[in-house]
């Protein structure tokens, strides 16, 4: 039944989960890392005693090790396939996998950000795509589908206010994808990784984060940032909501978290607005229409800090 349903949608290019359909992109063969000697061993005879040697360089290593990241990513979730549901779980075997890939696109970040961010107005078209270039000259793995687990999506880069900059990573999922933000500050040489919003351990395809939304609250002291995303699922256009508010500490990795809630969302008409005004943020979706009316309903919140907490405001 569930194929017969995707087939119908597919005519309009839509998933059952409302999410729009793309292109599975072929599986590929990662390029060789970096200082590797490659022999002609498997060569014909005449060229048995041809040696090449690739010379190290530095500012392909980390595009080349995502690439390798994602195959190794991929073909264990193949390999999985018939024992693990990979619509729903993250096979154990490729957890790991997935978190170091999580983890070369932030090394990628930090060795190509600073030489890209030297101004204090940054062209975010123009930064992506320098960006871009050399995942794809690496082989790296663009869009949606099983055979990329972990395929790139969208690589973005969004100013942010005063000197941050957020570069957000959209990785693709059995069903929908994933994405993790990572805000840096400052320009140049002096630009530094201040916080991540991700998930960091995904056990389920509901751990992570699709459709994330942000936005730098401006404050008096502090990096603050309020986020909301929906849960990943293949099945319907319900699903989970989660949003709260995180501080930038010491740790890049592991920022405070303020607070957090959970609601309903209907993603058919499209996620969340989040707007963020001095120390407070509002959030506008559509969910359950409670009172019987309709199914859906538009439901504004609005947050406001007061001191180190966060409430809400009666509207």
């Amino acid at each position: 039944m569930r194929a017969l349903l995707l087939c119908v949608f597919a005519i309009f290019g839509v998933s059952c989960s409302g999410e729009r359909q793309h292109p599975e992109p072929a599986r590929f063969a990662p390029a060789p890392a970096a200082g590797v000697t490659v022999s002609a061993a498997a060569a014909p005879a005449a060229a048995a005693e041809t040696v090449t040697t690739i010379e190290p360089n530095p500012t392909d290593s980390a595009a080349e090790r995502i690439a390798e990241l994602q195959h190794e990513l991929s073909s264990a979730v193949v390999e999985l396939a018939d024992s693990v549901d990979t619509d729903f779980l993250v096979p154990a075997p490729a957890r790991p996998k997935l978190q170091a890939l999580e983890g070369a696109f932030l090394a990628y970040l930090r060795e190509r950000l600073p030489a890209l961010l030297t101004t204090p107005e940054v062209n975010a078209k123009t930064a992506e795509a320098e960006l871009m270039t050399p995942l794809r000259e690496a082989g790296v793995v663009e869009g949606f589908g099983s055979q990329s687990f972990g395929g790139l999506i969208a690589l973005d880069v969004r100013p942010e206010a005063e000197d941050l900059v957020g570069v957000v990573v959209t990785l693709g999922l059995s069903c929908g994808s994933d994405s993790t933000l990572y805000l840096f500050q400052g320009r140049g040489r002096d630009l530094r990784h201040v916080l991540t919003a991700g998930a960091a351990h995904k056990e389920s395809i509901a751990d992570g984060q699709l459709f994330l939304e942000h936005a730098v609250i401006p404050t008096t002291s502090g990096v603050f940032l309020a986020y909301a995303h929906a849960t990943p699922w293949c099945t319907s256009a319900w699903r989970e909501l989660r949003y709260g508010v995180l501080e930038a500490t010491d740790d890049p990795a592991h920022p405070k978290t303020l607070f957090q809630q959970k609601d309903s969302v209907w993603i058919g008409n499209g996620f969340v607005d989040l707007t963020t005004t001095r120390d407070a943020f509002e959030l506008r979706f559509d969910t359950w229409d409670t009172s019987g009316m309709d199914v859906v309903r538009q439901k504004a919140l609005a947050y406001r800090r007061h001191g180190s907490s966060w409430q809400l405001r009666k509207r």
